[in-house]
Parts: structure tokens; sequence; C-alpha cells
């Protein structure tokens, strides 16, 4: 994944909508959206609930180490 999947990822965890992302980031809302489809394709995930459920089991999985 690169910075901006990430960037894309916390946003999304944060609890942003598509249209939030793309004004916090100074970008479309198509790219956006792009940008939330090809993370849900590399997360094998689709939809948004999964994403934050994904990013709570790695932080824990952090803390344990």
């Amino acid at each position: 994944m690169n910075d901006r999947d990430i960037d894309i990822l916390f946003l999304i965890y944060k609890g942003y909508k598509n249209l939030e992302i793309a004004n916090e980031l100074n970008l479309s809302e198509k790219t956006v959206r792009d940008y939330v489809s090809k993370v849900y394709k590399k997360l094998q995930i689709n939809h948004r609930h999964k994403v934050k459920a994904y990013l709570t089991s790695i932080i824990h999985e952090k803390m344990k180490e």
C-alpha cells in the first residue's frame, strides 16, 4: 500500500465520507471513490465498517508486540 492508500484508510477509520475525504486531501470525489475501491480490493473487504474492524485488529496486534 502506498501513502495515499493509508491516508484514505485512516480517514475512513475516522468516519469520513468520500466527499469529506476529497475535501481533506484536495482530490475529486471520483478520485477518492477510485482509491477506496482499490484499497477495498487490496484488503479483500467490501464495506467501510470492515475497514474499521481491519485496522482495529492491526492496532491490537501491534500493541501485543
